[in-house]
Formats: C-alpha cells, sequence, structure tokens
C-alpha cells in the first residue's frame, strides 16, 4: 500500500509500505506472546520499550518456524552520540572538545557488564566508523581521549553480539576497520599505551625496531619510524574465514607506522602453541587482514614451528615463482633476481622487435623465412605484454579490484599466446619437413597462425572465466586470487591455474614431440636437397625450435615439479630459483636466439651499424651496368 503524508503548509510526501496478504493455504509461525502470527518468510516487528530508540524483529523462516529475535533497540544516549558523529562528520561541532565528549560518553554507555543489544553494538560500531572517517580531516590527538577509544573499542567486545553468522561478520568487519584507521589517524604525545581488557594499545619511538610483548603474543617489527601496535581479543571468531576447515586463534595483531612513508619490511609475531593439545595432523596458516578486501590473506605469510611456539613472518614477495606456487614462495632474494631479470628481459624484447622492423625486407626472402620471424615476432610480442602486466600486478594490495582483474586475464591471455605461438612454429616446422613436396602457403599460414596464436588463447581465457565466475562450477573459487592479481590454486585439479597448466603441458608435450620428429627427419639425407635459402632458413627454425623448446618449455615443466612438492626441501627451492631466473630471462634468450644467432640478420644489422648498406648496393648497381654493356 502506499501512504501519503500531508503536513499543515500542504506539502505531501509518499511512502510505500509492504504489507503482507496471509492466505488460508499459506505456512505461518503461531502466535507467541508477544509476537503476533506472521507468514512465513516475513519478519514480525515490535516497537522498543521506553527509553530505547529502534525496533526489534523476529524472522519467521520459510518453513513457518521463528527465528531468534534481532534486537535493534537502542540506548537514548548512544542514539543522541550517533546524531552527534553525523554533525561532526559534517563538520558541526567538529572540535577536539567535542570528540572527547563523544568517546567519554561512548566509553560510560558501552561499560564492560552492561547490556548491550544488537542495535546498541551497531551503533557503537557506527560512531566509531563516523570517528574514523572525521578524524581524517579534524585532528585528534588527546592521551585522555584516545584510553576512552580503546576503552570503549573493547567493551564492544566483552559481550555477545549474535547468533547470525553473516551479520556478525559484516559487524566485525566494520569494527576492525574502525578501530585500525582510529588508530592510524589519532595522534599521540607522551603515551607510550593503553590496556584495557580485550584491547591492548603498545606506541613504539622512534628507533631501530619495536618488541613488544601483548596479550601474550611476542611482536617484532623491522622500523625505524613510531610505531602503534593494537591487539584484539575476541575478534578473530567473528571475523568471515574463508579458509575451510581452520579455527582462527584468538589474538588479532595490527601494526600500523606514524610516517607513511616508511614502509614494514617485516613483522614477526610468536603465538604461544601446545603441541599435546592439539588436532593430530595439525598445519597451521598464517595469515593478516586484508583491509581493501575484507578478508583474510596468506599471501608474504610464512610460519615456523618451534617447540612450544608459532612463529609467523609476514612481508610482500612478487618473484615469478607466485605464477606457479600453491603458496607463498618465502626465498631471499627472488623478488630482486625476478625484476632485474624482467629489466633485461623487457629491454631485449624492444631490442628484437626494432631489429625484425629494421631488416625485415632484407631477411624475409622467402615463404619459409616469413613464416619464421612472424611467428618470432608474435611470440616476442606476446612475452613482452605479459612481462609489462606481470610488473604492473607487482603490488596488488594497491591495485582496485577491476585494475586487479583486467591484469590477470591480460597475463593469462599472453602467457598462453606465448605458448600457442611457439606451437605454431614448430608445426610448421613439422610440416614443412614431413610434406615436402606440399608447402604450407602463406595466406594459410597466416589464416591458421593467428586463428591459433590469438584465437586459442582467447578461448581458453573465456571460457575458464565462465566456468569459474559466472557459472561458479566450483563454489568459492572464482577465477582469480585479488590478493596475488593471479589465478586461483585450491586443491589438485581444482582452481582456474589449472586452466593455465594445462594447455602449458599439453603445447610443451606437443613441441617435444615435434622436436624428436625433427631430429629422425634430418637424419634423412632428402632433406639436405633444395634451395639454398630455403636450407637456411630450415637450419634457422631447427635451431629456435631447439633452444626455446627447452627455455620455454622445459622452463614451465620445472615449475611443474616444483608445483608438485609440497615439502619446503633442498630440490625445490633450486626449482624455484632455477625458475624464476630462467622465466625473468625469457626475452634475453628470444634475442639470442632469433637475431644474433641468425647469421643473415647480423650481417643485415652489421651493414646498418657501419653503414656500408648504400655503399654495397651502389658497387652492386655498377657492376650489373658495367656487364650489360
Amino acid at each position: 500500500m502506499t501512504c501519503l503524508f500531508e503536513n499543515s503548509s500542504k506539502q505531501n510526501k509518499k511512502q510505500d509500505l509492504n504489507i503482507p496478504i496471509l492466505q488460508a493455504v499459506d505456512r505461518f509461525c503461531e502466535p507467541d506472546l508477544p509476537w503476533q502470527k506472521t507468514k512465513a518468510g516475513e519478519k514480525a516487528i515490535m516497537e522498543c520499550p521506553v527509553g530505547r530508540v529502534g525496533y526489534r524483529i523476529r524472522p519467521c523462516n520459510v518453513a513457518g518456524e521463528w527465528q531468534s529475535v534481532l534486537d535493534y533497540c537502542v540506548n537514548e544516549v548512544i542514539n543522541k552520540l550517533s546524531s552527534a558523529v553525523e554533525n561532526f562528520q559534517t563538520g558541526l561541532d567538529a572540535t577536539p572538545e567535542i570528540a572527547m565528549e563523544i568517546f567519554s560518553g561512548l566509553k560510560n554507555n558501552s561499560a564492560s557488564g552492561t547490556s548491550m543489544s544488537l542495535g546498541d553494538i551497531t551503533a557503537t560500531i557506527n560512531i566509531l566508523d563516523g570517528m574514523k572517517n572525521a578524524s581524517s580531516a579534524v585532528t585528534l590527538h588527546d592521551d585522555s581521549m584516545m584510553n576512552d577509544f580503546i576503552d570503549s573499542a573493547s567493551n564492544i567486545l566483552s559481550t555477545e553480539w549474535t547468533d547470525d553468522n553473516t551479520i556478525t561478520q559484516d559487524l566485525s568487519t566494520n569494527y576492525l576497520q574502525a578501530v585500525e584507521g582510529l588508530v592510524t589517524n589519532m595522534k599521540v604525545n607522551q603515551s607510550d599505551g593503553h590496556n584495557s581488557s580485550n584491547v591492548q594499545f603498545q606506541v613504539c619511538r622512534n628507533n631501530d625496531g619495536c618488541n613488544r610483548t601483548i596479550f601474550g603474543v611476542e611482536m617484532a617489527l623491522t622500523t625505524t619510524a613510531q610505531a602503534k601496535v593494537v591487539a584484539l581479543k575476541n575478534l578473530s571468531n567473528k571475523l568471515p574465514n574463508h579458509f575451510s576447515k581452520t579455527e582462527s586463534a584468538s589474538i588479532v595483531v595490527s601494526a600500523t607506522l606514524e610516517n607513511t612513508s616508511d614502509h614494514m619490511t617485516n613483522i614477526t609475531l610468536i603465538f604461544p602453541f601446545n603441541k599435546t593439545t592439539a588436532h593430530p595432523g595439525y598445519k597451521i596458516k598464517c595469515v593478516f587482514w586484508h583491509t581493501n578486501r575484507s578478508e583474510w590473506s596468506d599471501k608474504g605469510c610464512v610460519w615456523t614451528e618451534a617447540e612450544e611456539n608459532i612463529v609467523c613472518e609476514c612481508s610482500h614477495l612478487t618473484s615469478f615463482s607466485s605464477l606457479i606456487s600453491k603458496e607463498e614462495v618465502d626465498h631471499p632474494f627472488l623478488d630482486m633476481i625476478t625484476y632485474i631479470g624482467l629489466g633485461i628481459s623487457i629491454c631485449s624484447l624492444l631490442v628484437f622487435l626494432f631489429i625484425e622492423w629494421l631488416v625485415w625486407s632484407a631477411i624475409v626472402k622467402s615463404n619459409l623465412s616469413l613464416y619464421r620471424h612472424t611467428s618470432l615476432a608474435n611470440i616476442a610480442v606476446s612475452l613482452l605484454l605479459a612481462n609489462c602486466c606481470f610488473l604492473a600486478s607487482a603490488f596488488p594490495e594497491k591495485l582496485g579490484k577491476l585494475t586487479c582483474f583486467v591484469l590477470v586475464l591480460a597475463k593469462h591471455f599472453f602467457f598462453t599466446a606465448m605458448f600457442f605461438w611457439m606451437l605454431c612454429l614448430s608445426l610448421m616446422l613439422l610440416h614443412q619437413l614431413i610434406f615436402v613436396f606440399s608447402p604450407l602457403r602463406k595466406r594459410v599460414f597466416m589464416i591458421l597462425s593467428f586463428t591459433v596464436g590469438y584465437g586459442s588463447p582467447t578461448v581458453v581465457v573465456g571460457v575458464s572465466y565462465v566456468y569459474y565466475d559466472m557459472l561458479g562450477k566450483e563454489p568459492g573459487n572464482s577465477y582469480h586470487n585479488p590478493e596475488t592479481c593471479w589465478l586461483r590454486y585450491e586443491g589438485l585439479m581444482k582452481g582456474s591455474l589449472h586452466a593455465f597448466l594445462f594447455p602449458v603441458g599439453v603445447i610443451t608435450l606437443m613441441n617435444l614431440i615435434s622436436m624428436v620428429v625433427v631430429i629422425i627427419t634430418l637424419m634423412r639425407p632428402k632433406v639436405s636437397e633444395g634451395k639454398t635459402d630455403d636450407k637456411e632458413t630450415l637450419r634457422s627454425i631447427i635451431k629456435a625450435i631447439v633452444f626455446l623448446t627447452p627455455v620455454f618449455g622445459g622452463t614451465w615443466l620445472l615449475a611443474v615439479v616444483s608445483f608438485t612438492i609440497n615439502e619446503k626441501t633442498t630440490l625445490k627451492v633450486m626449482l624455484d630459483y632455477a625458475f624464476t631466473i630462467v622465466n625473468s630471462l625469457q626475452g634475453f634468450l628470444i634475442l639470442v636466439t632469433g637475431c644474433l644467432g641468425e647469421k643473415r640478420v647480423r650481417e643485415e644489422v652489421l651493414r646498418y651499424i657501419l653503414g656500408s648498406r648504400s655503399t654495397k648496393s651502389e658497387s652492386r648497381q655498377n657492376l650489373t651496368t658495367s656487364i650489360k654493356k
């Protein structure tokens, strides 16, 4: 129905109301005073008692069964504080004195032991969130204000929230973001911290590091800036946890730096742990809370089991090995190797493409040479764009969700396209050697190669995205992982990473088979017959296939072997380093094989460098003229 409201000035306002109609055949919840008969799938609503503002609701599920009451009634004082915070955010009475009154009132009306309804908890968290937003514009720097804030945040954790997991997870996410934001924005003067029953706050002044013990957890932070550390009890079990079959630790530790230009390099947490009371076959996973994505992440975090402790170390890692690894790779120097190798690779690919453009008309004299250089040029372009996308996604936490998703699509496409163009090159060589009297026509090669080289990766990426994201064939397993800006791995034959591994494995196997067939065919005498130019080109293609197949395919097969090793053995470490080094230098290897390894290309480049190209062309022209005369 629609209600029409009219005031004394004849001004009107409409409001639509949904009133459930209970038919004779409908299911309903029986009256349970003070709750009246309610239609299945609807919610019964009641007013709050005197002195409280809001409402109470009790859902009636589709089976006609009453659910738990959700009490959204709010203490009148807390409700007034909510209004004050709304004004504070707009700039009205936005002064440090008003902020002190808000935090003081919040502390007094959320005192430990005070019964708080779901409405009180929701309103209190919204107050903290509102003050977090306002504190970015209004400087809050009183130590007593910080103490009241910590006590208020602690009091909320002393009471039960609700048995509705969805509501609890939303509230806990907002709570953590509000607390971390206020700790970051609020300034401290002389205080070294403040401890409450569920929240402990510590300040580390400028020195060589920050070492604290909070709620029995030892923390070591590597930084020279002023650090603020807050530990929270009774929160981790309320936060959403997408890691299946895991239990959260009882303490959440958050560290922020006063000087945002100083980056936290490493944080170490030592949790007490009793093996005797742990479940058999237990596994530990160190995680951090990703505020922007509101979920736990284990990126850059590793754990070490001591005698009676769990040691967690977290840092940012972006090495190439993370493209294939089931878990984050934590070996030192891999990042450095990746970036140095990528720099060399990208420069080499640009040089290669420039040389190809420079000498194209001079070296592409036959269909066979055209096929070779077309394939190599597209391999170089695909690898160049893939490497650039990899660098662009090196810091996923600084990227938006859409940007991260686009980069995952691009990396998946271009890395896969590189292999399909390798397949085109090897199959073309195989056809040329086997079907000697049926040469491949230029138009046919161009259509087939571009269809396979770029059409096949498009199909692979498109089907993968539709399968994992749009159709949701594997619940909870999306196409990409926002934490790593790469495909997901969820277990053996589970996860979108297999949509990359499977094509790479098949193409590498086909290339290896082609290479064996080529070697066997070369042993036949007929292969040595033919035009000199074609024989020279064939040799160049064979060298490219024989050299690049192990480099491309062998490199990723090396990673697959590392992928199958579960434990962090010396062999796995060696494989990770080998994969990262060779993979990051692939562009340089293409330059060596495609340009520097081919005699005709070297000669043309030398002519351009030495400036003798025009001179030799003139000499040939003069010689021809003399003969004709």
